[in-house]
C-alpha cells in the first residue's frame, strides 16, 4: 500500500504522538508498504534542519491553507483541498492517516468527502475536549466546524473508551469509529536492578532515595501546579523523596518549584530527540528516567490515551493517575496502579505517601503493571491498522469514486 501520514507536528519533537507516528512510519515500512510522511510547512522546516536518514519519505504541505484556515476557515478548506489533490496526483496513495484534528484533521475530512480518497483521522486527545483553556474544541468555530465535518470521516480512530465517548458526543458515525489503542516495545522499555542502578548514577539519584516520575510537556492538560502542591504538603510532613518532570518546556515551572520550596527535591528536564540515530523511540535519555524510577505520576486533567503512562508500566513502574478521561482507561485501580480525584491535592500526597512507605504494594503494583503493557504490543497495533488501511481502500467511499488521482 501506499500511504501518507498527514501531520502537523513531527520529529525532532519528542512528545507522543511524533514519537508513535515515527514508529508507526517505520515499522509499516519494514513491512513492506510505502510511506510517505507529509508535513505542514512549520514541521517540515524543523525536520530539514537536520533531516535523517529515514525508511520513510517526507513531503511537504505548503503553508498558504494552514496559514488561511485560521483566519477564514471555509477557504483555508478549500484551498486545502487543493493541494492534497495536488500531493495526490504525485504520489498516488492508497489511504490517507491524518494526525490531530486542528489543522490537518479538517482539512483532510473535507478534502476526503469531495474526493471519495479514504482518510482515516487519529486524534490525539485534546483536540477532541471542549475542556475551557485545555481542549481545543473551546473555541465555538472549532467546535462548529468539527460537528459538520467529523460524520464524514470515513474512520476516527479512539485511542481509548473516553475517546469513543469523544467522537460519539461530536457526531461522528459510530460504526467508523475504531478503537486502537497506542503500542510500545516491551524489551527495550523493561527495567532492571542494574539498569537501576546505572541510570541513578547517571542522574546523581541516591540509592536509598524514592524516585517519583512525571513524563509530559509542559500544558495545563498535565496539571503539573498540582503535583507540585501534593509534593509540598508531602515535603511539611517529612516524607523523604525526590522527583523529576521530564518533558517538552517544563523548565517553565522552576519559578513555581522555587516558590514552594522544592528546589532541592524537584527537577524538571526536557529529552531531546536526536535526529542522527532514529532507530529506536523513544530515546534512551528518556528510558534512563524510567529505569531509576520507582513511582509514576500523571496527574492529568485529560488524556487521549497517555504513551508515557503505557512507557512507565512497560518499564514496571506502580501508576498514580487521576480519574480524568483517558487516565482511568489504562490504569485498573487497585491493580497496577491508583486513580485519585483530578486536582486534589490531599488525596495525591496521601497515595503517593502511602506508596513511598510500602515497598510490597510498589512491587505488587509493578507485576500487574509489566502483565498489563503486555497487551499493547506494536505488532497488535500494526495488524489492526493495516486490516483498517485494507478495508477502507476495498469498499466504497461515500463520495461514490474510486479515482485516486
Amino acid at each position: 500500500m501506499k500511504i501518507a501520514i498527514f501531520a502537523p507536528s513531527f520529529l525532532p519533537k519528542a512528545s507522543g504522538a511524533e514519537i508513535f507516528h515515527h514508529n508507526l512510519a517505520t515499522r509499516l515500512s519494514a513491512e513492506g508498504h510505502s510511506v510517505t510522511v507529509v508535513l505542514t510547512s512549520s514541521a517540515w522546516k524543523q525536520w530539514q534542519q537536520n533531516p535523517p536518514s529515514v525508511s520513510y519519505s517526507i513531503a511537504r504541505f505548503p503553508s498558504l491553507p494552514v496559514k488561511v484556515f485560521k483566519r477564514f476557515p471555509a477557504l483555508g478548506l478549500m484551498l486545502a483541498g487543493w493541494m492534497m489533490s495536488s500531493l495526490q496526483i504525485k504520489f498516488r496513495f492508497d489511504v490517507w492517516h491524518v494526525v490531530c484534528l486542528d489543522p490537518t484533521g479538517l482539512m483532510a475530512m473535507s478534502w476526503s468527502a469531495r474526493s471519495g480518497i479514504p482518510v482515516v483521522f487519529r486524534p490525539v486527545g485534546d483536540d477532541l475536549s471542549t475542556h475551557a483553556g485545555i481542549g481545543t474544541l473551546a473555541d465555538p468555530q472549532l467546535l462548529a466546524l468539527t460537528q459538520k465535518l467529523l460524520p464524514l470521516a470515513p474512520a476516527v480512530i479512539a485511542l481509548s473508551k473516553g475517546m469513543v465517548n469523544d467522537c460519539l458526543a461530536l457526531g461522528a458515525v459510530p460504526d467508523r469509529i475504531i478503537e486502537i489503542p497506542n503500542a510500545m516495545d516491551a524489551a527495550r522499555l523493561a527495567g532492571s536492578s542494574a539498569r537501576k542502578s546505572a541510570a541513578r548514577e547517571t542522574h546523581g539519584i541516591p540509592s536509598d532515595i524514592p524516585l517519583l516520575l512525571s513524563v509530559g510537556r509542559n500544558h495545563p492538560q498535565k496539571n503539573y501546579p498540582v503535583l507540585l502542591d501534593a509534593y509540598q504538603l508531602m515535603q511539611a510532613q517529612g516524607v523523604r523523596f525526590q522527583a523529576v518532570i521530564v518533558g517538552r518546556d517544563t523548565e517553565a515551572l522552576l519559578p513555581l518549584i522555587a516558590q514552594r520550596g522544592l528546589d532541592e527535591v524537584v527537577r524538571c528536564s526536557e529529552v531531546k530527540v536526536d535526529t542522527a540515530d532514529l532507530q529506536q523511540l523513544p530515546p534512551d535519555a528518556l528510558l534512563s528516567w524510567y529505569h531509576c524510577a520507582d513511582v509514576f505520576v500523571m496527574p492529568s486533567l485529560l488524556e487521549g490515551f497517555s504513551t508515557a503512562m503505557l512507557e512507565a508500566a512497560a518499564a514496571g513502574l506502580p501508576i498514580v493517575t487521576t480519574d480524568g478521561p483517558g487516565c482511568a482507561d489504562f490504569i485498573r485501580h487497585g491493580l497496577d496502579g491508583c486513580m485519585v480525584p483530578a486536582s486534589n491535592v490531599e488525596a495525591l500526597a496521601i497515595t503517593l505517601q502511602e506508596l513511598i512507605e510500602s515497598a510490597s504494594v510498589r512491587e505488587q503494583w509493578s507485576k500487574a503493571a509489566l502483565a498489563r503493557a503486555a497487551d499493547f504490543s506494536w505488532e497488535m497495533t500494526i495488524s489492526r491498522y493495516v486490516a483498517l488501511y485494507r478495508k477502507l481502500i476495498a469498499e466504497p467511499h461515500p463520495a461514490g469514486t474510486t479515482d485516486k488521482a
